[in-house]
């Protein structure tokens, strides 16, 4: 397994379903939920940095655990909120409040908003905001965001409410170096991320289309093409036919007896009986011949670039003599037979509306008999028009 596999599996397990399984809400919680971990990340990070800055033995750096150990508890009940009690829109506020909170905290005990090298930070609040939260929620926290900077350059202007733990110039330099590639660094491992999960959130929008496409092509029960698609493909061949001077033929299967074994066995034994006259069907068409569900016990086959009727009639009649063998449900033997009808281009007709009537008519005639199959012929005209048909 891939490691973008792994970074999926386990963002999916933390995410929950209502937000992972919502396209308008899928990249937002994975987001989130790198912007949790990342943070998390970072509080471990600070510790050796402050006391290289500090000194671990300082006044200072005991005041900076304080303010990280005040961070980690906030992105850690934001985690927990997030992957433990499934909610959401509560963790993201948690994570923007302790975020925005500690930013504002670490300027004011850095000299304030003026001298301190870390206000570039506060940028992340509203930006992921918009991201996380829409308009309605980005305008929060950037009025929240904004308030708290004008604040903060307030008591900077008045020498008020700050102090300077990181006395050396050159070490102030050097944090703000550090935050300014820490900016760069989590921005480029947001975008990553997010892009990762996109690509992700594509190939599931594209499974889903291709299943729905598949659902509306194929008749559910089956697996086979439905009307819809047969007469797609049925259009196609036949302007491949015209096209090439091609022939082609149709054929109306219909179940013979089906009916009392549905009605007296179940519908559970009719779909089984069904499932397997279309296996059936499928193991012995070529590869351009397409076999579909008409609807209910008929089905019906088109067969591109028949050489004449010999042909057809070897194919037609296997298919005949194929369904005829008993098929086994519940320990049951059950036997149905099929009888078809056929319609050759050009020989019969030239559009798909007359080839259809002209099949329909030819099994209208084999149904006389049962178990067999007819061509259609000119003189069945006439009196296909004498019963109805």
């Amino acid at each position: 397994m891939s490691q973008k596999n792994r970074l999926i599996q386990f963002a999916d397990k933390r995410i929950p379903a209502e937000i992972r399984d919502n396209p308008d809400t899928y990249l937002r919680g994975y987001l989130l939920l790198a912007l949790i971990l990342t943070n998390i990340t970072l509080c471990f990070l600070v510790i050796p940095l402050g006391g290289y800055l500090l000194g671990y033995g300082s006044a200072e750096f005991r005041i900076g655990l304080v303010v990280d150990a005040f961070c980690l508890t906030g992105y850690t009940a934001a985690y927990y909120t997030l992957v433990v009690r499934r909610r959401f829109y509560l963790a993201a506020h948690i994570t923007f409040g302790f975020l925005l909170a500690v930013n504002t905290a670490s300027i004011q005990l850095t000299g304030g908003f003026v001298a301190s090298p870390v206000p570039q930070l506060t940028l992340f609040t509203p930006i992921f905001a918009f991201v996380l939260f829409g308009m309605r929620g980005g305008l929060f926290w950037l009025t929240a965001t904004t308030l708290l900077c004008l604040m903060s350059l307030a008591f900077s202007l008045n020498d008020a409410f700050s102090i300077q733990l990181i006395e050396q110039t050159e070490h102030r330099e050097l944090l703000g170096i550090l935050f300014f590639f820490l900016l760069i660094i989590m921005g480029t491992a947001g975008l990553v991320f997010y892009d990762l999960m996109y690509q992700n959130l594509q190939r599931r929008l594209q499974s889903e289309r291709d299943s729905y496409v598949y659902q509306a092509n194929h008749d559910m029960l089956t697996g086979l093409p439905n009307r819809f698609q047969f007469f797609d493909y049925f259009e196609k061949m036949l302007a491949r036919a015209k096209r090439s001077k091609g022939t082609m033929a149709l054929s109306y299967i219909d179940l013979d007896g089906f009916k009392p074994v549905n009605d007296n066995f179940g519908h559970h034994v009719g779909d089984a009986i069904l499932e397997t006259v279309a296996q059936r069907l499928q193991a012995i068409t070529r590869t351009d011949d397409m076999v579909a569900r008409y609807g209910g016990d008929e089905f019906v086959l088109l067969l591109p670039d028949v050489t004449d009727r010999d042909v057809v009639a070897k194919v037609i009649a296997r298919v005949v003599d194929t369904l005829q063998h008993p098929i086994e449900v519940d320990g049951i033997r059950h036997r149905v037979t099929a009888s078809a009808g056929i319609s050759l281009y050009p020989e019969h007709a030239r559009t798909v509306d007359s080839l259809c009537r002209n099949a329909d008519i030819a099994l209208y005639k084999a149904k006389e008999t049962n178990n067999t199959y007819c061509f259609f012929e000119d003189s069945d005209i006439s009196s296909s028009e004498l019963i109805g048909i």
